[in-house]
């Protein structure tokens, strides 16, 4: 109960108190196609925790960089991802399975209340789950989530539109922000593009790049500068997410 000279906790006190862990990723597409998760491995993920709102000092970074190189091998190869990143913490990985552990360590070692993305369900977490159930074959959802499930479920592939569905994804324990639909819900535009959003909320001005000049962006080897500008941009959008 409350004592009578205590203040109720304002919606924002609330939103202070909520830790927040925002997530992009890059995927490689084939030509002018979008990104599939059957056929389209995800290449990196773009990751920023919220630092004002988290109440840990782990003397860590809050924000970062995770690539998969399948030459790791080659320094050269590494050195190019790593100078590109400049100042930003980024890890490289073998495989796109050995990526996403790493993720969920770093949510378990964060263990956020809020998990969020542009858009959850077509990107971003949506995309990982969806990639991780049908090509790796494991529940990334559970490994998310801050339940420890003693059982699998069986039918998992039938019930993947669970998390999946229009009504959002979900992970036990943690909130699922898509913040595309969030603001639709809330804010009246014309466009909600990523660009018109952060123009008319933020005034702040972001490129727009179709998933074919992403691609060709990471894999031009000519100059260091295109994969800059992608790490740039993914970056910036993750950021977003988070303002």
């Amino acid at each position: 109960s409350c004592s009578p000279n205590s203040k109720p906790m304002t919606k924002k006190m609330i939103q202070q108190t909520l830790t927040h862990f925002s997530l992009e990723i890059h995927v490689n597409t084939r030509e002018d196609f979008k990104p599939d998760p059957i056929l389209d491995a995800v290449s990196a993920i773009f990751w920023k925790l919220d630092d004002k709102t988290y109440p840990f000092d782990f003397n860590i970074e809050t924000e970062g960089i995770m690539i998969v190189n399948p030459n790791i091998d080659n320094p050269k190869y590494s050195q190019r991802f790593t100078d590109a990143a400049g100042q930003i913490p980024i890890m490289i990985y073998e495989s796109e399975f050995d990526m996403l552990d790493a993720l969920t360590d770093l949510i378990i070692l964060f263990d956020p209340d809020i998990l969020s993305g542009f858009e959850v369900n077509l990107s971003s977490w949506g995309y990982l789950i969806l990639r991780s159930s049908r090509i790796h074959k494991f529940n990334l959802t559970d490994e998310l989530s801050r339940v420890t499930f003693k059982w699998k479920n069986n039918k998992f592939e039938t019930n993947s539109r669970l998390y999946t569905h229009s009504s959002g994804t979900t992970v036990t324990g943690r909130y699922v922000l898509n913040v595309w639909r969030i603001i639709r819900a809330n804010v009246a535009l014309t466009q909600y593009t990523i660009e018109n959003l952060a123009f008319t909320l933020l005034h702040e001005r972001i490129p727009h790049f179709s998933y074919s000049d992403l691609t060709d962006m990471w894999n031009n080897m000519s100059s260091i500068t295109y994969l800059k500008s992608l790490f740039h941009y993914w970056m910036t959008r993750v950021r977003i997410n988070i303002e």
